[in-house]
């Protein structure tokens, strides 16, 4: 189903776009960054290292229990892992033509925002090109907020508690984002284009 199709079957005013395989696909090589990012949170805190991730939601769960347990000097050192690492391994994006389309027929329909678990500095050459940073308003990364997907920080710094939320619907790809959406109490679009 297309999201023109599921708006006409519900009904909603402000769309959450994730970014990276949802909007556009960052070209980021991702190998060793589980293994790098454990060996970051053994430094921060030999007790948390105790398996190594495999995936995005236990890679974001790890950060998220490192900076609640040790708040924002853990905040501060896997934001700054995290951004080294992309930029290092950040080669271009390949846009979602079906999404993209979309987003500028319908800019007048709907309020747009983004949130993103990359960094700020990684979106924006996507955000550049394609002339969209005027039309997401707010653009929510990994340096906005205190915890990252799944964990629903990033969807308050967007949420207007003047308006329903079931006016909001979250648009991604992944687990993470599904999860978030159901922590933060709106439904949740997923977006097969790479699949």
């Amino acid at each position: 189903m297309s999201l023109k199709t599921y708006l006409a079957e519900h009904p909603k005013k402000h769309l959450i776009f994730d970014l990276d395989h949802t909007l556009a696909r960052l070209e980021i090589d991702w190998r060793n960054i589980h293994s790098l990012l454990f060996e970051e949170i053994k430094d921060i805190d030999p007790s948390l290292a105790i398996n190594l991730s495999t995936n995005a939601r236990e890679f974001y769960s790890l950060i998220n229990t490192a900076v609640k347990k040790h708040g924002a000097s853990a905040k501060q050192r896997t934001r700054l892992f995290i951004e080294r690492f992309e930029q290092a391994h950040y080669s271009h994006y390949t846009p979602n033509t079906e999404l993209l389309p979309f987003i500028r027929t319908h800019a007048r329909d709907y309020s747009f925002s983004i949130w993103t678990s990359n960094t700020k500095n990684t979106i924006q050459d996507f955000l550049s090109k394609e002339s969209l940073a005027q039309v997401f308003n707010p653009i929510v990364t990994l340096n906005d907020v205190e915890f990252s997907k799944p964990h629903s920080d990033g969807f308050y710094k967007i949420y207007d508690p003047t308006k329903s939320k079931k006016e909001y619907l979250m648009i991604g790809d992944s687990e993470n984002d599904e999860e978030a959406a159901k922590q933060a109490g709106i439904d949740f679009f997923k977006v097969t284009y790479w699949r």
